[in-house]
């Protein structure tokens, strides 16, 4: 098959609710018999991944892939090699792959589709990187934590404390001049193994519920003065 070709079909996915989003550089993980090899994702739709890695693999190899999606999220799915075929003549050789996803889970269905449609609409809301003091208040108290990044919607608190998806989350976050506590829960997690793999921090990323109005104020405020020390 010629890389023209493979391309068209990764473009073209029938029923895709969102466009595939090409031009594109993302670190990748491909595990297969219990192998782990490194790539790049260079195009990403609703079902599948183009990526150029050093490694051959088979048509209908299984995999599992995970990947960074921009800044903290990582979509973990299984699937199966679609095409693979020599990419450049590099020493050593580049090949590009195209990986049809199985059926999604919640989790990888959510981080997906946003990134999707971010792209799609040009519209991610800045997620400014920063290193503000954080203490977990429920459903254990967990002190010495640190926030990572921070949206209106909810922040990446880095951890090795397990959480399942889901879990009822309080949390304090604090800079020097003032602190607001959170109520919200574990949109998804990053363990110790994932992380070491990613090369990125582990923790888990807290989706933000039950604000009222004087702690949305107190959140805005702090996201505001987080983002004017953001880490550059």
């Amino acid at each position: 098959m010629s890389r023209t070709s493979m391309d068209s079909q990764a473009g073209a996915r029938p029923g895709a609710g969102i466009a595939p989003v090409e031009q594109i550089r993302l670190p990748a993980r491909l595990i297969c018999d219990r192998r782990d090899y490194g790539g790049n994702v260079v195009a990403l739709g609703e079902n599948f991944a183009s990526l150029l890695a050093h490694f051959r693999f088979a048509a209908g190899e299984a995999v599992e892939l995970e990947c960074l999606l921009p800044p903290w999220d990582i979509l973990r799915t299984a699937g199966r090699i679609a095409a693979c075929e020599a990419h450049e003549s590099d020493d050593p050789p580049v090949f590009k792959l195209k990986v049809d996803f199985g059926p999604l889970d919640d989790p990888a269905r959510t981080v997906l589709r946003e990134y999707l449609g971010s792209r799609a609409t040009r519209r991610r809301e800045p997620r400014p990187k920063v290193s503000i003091p954080a203490r977990l208040l429920a459903p254990e108290r967990i002190n010495g934590l640190a926030v990572l990044n921070v949206s209106t919607r909810g922040l990446f608190i880095a951890s090795d404390a397990p959480f399942a998806i889901d879990t009822p989350i309080r949390v304090s976050v604090g800079l020097p001049s003032f602190e607001v506590s959170l109520n919200g829960r574990v949109a998804h997690a990053v363990d110790r193994a994932t992380a070491r793999r990613m090369r990125r921090p582990s923790g888990f990323g807290v989706e933000l519920t039950e604000l009222p109005p004087a702690e949305r104020q107190a959140w805005d405020r702090l996201r505001d003065r987080a983002g004017a020390t953001a880490i550059k």
